[in-house]
């Protein structure tokens, strides 16, 4: 899938295919950041339909299998998805979820992920910055 010739740090960005319309502008401006203005691959994951800015857009294209394959490739997955970040886990990559969980802490940290309640750009970038400290 030619994740591994993307250069490093490698992001993971999985999508709810059901995302309101004003959440996916903000998903957009928001990989479209990280696209532009940082030394970072995006690749996009998930079966979002909306056009999404990245190095590489693999969403709705890949198997499950397919997926842990790629995700074993980044060095941090940011999902809307939990069932993505037991992925990601599952193939020893951290994960920060954004979205609400009535069992966790807003910031609540598990080992290898992170809860984000509400989307705050400023947020999901501290996590990431945490996150790349720790490993």
């Amino acid at each position: 899938f030619g994740a591994c010739t993307l250069k490093k740090p490698r992001i993971g960005v999985a999508l709810n295919a059901m995302l309101a319309a004003e959440a996916q502008i903000q998903w957009q401006r928001f990989c479209e950041s990280l696209v532009e203005h940082s030394e970072c691959s995006v690749m996009v994951l998930g079966e979002t339909k909306i056009e999404m800015p990245a190095s590489k857009n693999l969403s709705g294209k890949l198997t499950a299998r397919e997926s842990a394959a790629v995700l074993s490739q980044c060095d941090i997955l940011v999902t809307t998805e939990d069932n993505y970040a037991a992925l990601a886990l599952g193939v020893g990559v951290d994960a920060i979820v954004i979205g609400p969980d009535k069992t966790a802490a807003d910031g609540e940290e598990y080992t290898g992920i992170v809860r984000i309640h509400e989307f705050l750009p400023e947020r999901i970038l501290m996590a990431m910055h945490q996150r790349s400290k720790r490993v």
